[in-house]
């Protein structure tokens, strides 16, 4: 799991990921490795589940597979490939699994080579959409709204009382447009979306939209990563194809 929750919230293992990593396998490299784990972290504190911030980590790459286990925090990451591009699909938190399981999980990486890799300040690379450069903030709204705007997507987004939102309001966190993930959230629908897309180009790849738990542990967790995301990201409604900037933002689901 990208952030630390159950597995139908976490970066899946979807048919449609697992088609698109057949098509090439790019190398998974520092950059993206370092990335991630930089990302993970401030999700984990957003969330309240940690405060643990390792500027260096120590890891070893299985690069047939595209895993890499973070031996000093004691991750495991999974990456998938669309063309070129690499992303994360899974983070593995070996300390919740059974030992057994650990043990399975590592082996594989026994023998391999470690290194030692410098990890970004999420705080200088990931920035509001807002804040982007105007050429850069509307191609990566585009590819937004092209997945999470389209009419599928459009149909999950729904109220308690069973009606689908007419002009949602979604709440986007922080971007590094060299980490190919958007994670965000409609105003008053329980659950967490991501869109992937192609740091070239910034087209998509594909996005999930996944029920964040009824799990009390869970669901306070995500309930804390929505704050986070309000304090740290951008509010925009959705109102004929278009996204503006919300001025009066809306509540929060309970």
């Amino acid at each position: 799991m990208i952030f630390h929750l159950p597995k139908q919230v976490c970066f899946g293992f979807l048919l449609v990921l697992q088609v698109n990593a057949a098509d090439t396998t790019p190398d998974v490299t520092p950059k993206i490795i370092g990335e991630t784990i930089a990302w993970q972290q401030h999700l984990d504190r957003g969330m309240g589940l940690s405060s643990n911030s390792l500027s260096a980590v120590n890891i070893k790459i299985r690069e047939q597979s595209d895993e890499v286990l973070v031996t000093n925090a004691g991750w495991v990451l999974s990456f998938g490939h669309k063309g070129k591009q690499s992303y994360p699909i899974n983070v593995e938190k070996l300390d919740q699994l059974p030992q057994e399981v650990i043990s399975r999980e590592t082996i594989p990486f026994m023998q391999l080579r470690t290194t030692t890799l410098e990890v970004p300040d999420y705080a200088k690379h990931f920035q509001k959409v807002s804040s982007l450069k105007p050429n850069d903030r509307e191609r990566l709204l585009a590819c937004f709204i092209e997945q999470a705007c389209s009419h599928e997507a459009l149909s999950f987004y729904i109220k308690d009382t069973g009606q689908t939102i007419k002009k949602p309001e979604f709440w986007i966190a922080p971007v590094d447009l060299h980490f190919p993930v958007i994670m965000y959230f409609v105003e008053g629908v329980p659950y967490i979306g991501k869109v992937y897309f192609d740091t070239e180009t910034l087209k998509p790849i594909y996005f999930d939209f996944d029920y964040i738990s009824d799990d009390t542990k869970w669901r306070e967790a995500c309930f804390k990563l929505m704050a986070t995301i309000r304090l740290e990201g951008d509010s925009f409604v959705l109102e004929n194809g278009q996204l503006t900037v919300s001025v009066t933002p809306g509540t929060s689901i309970q």
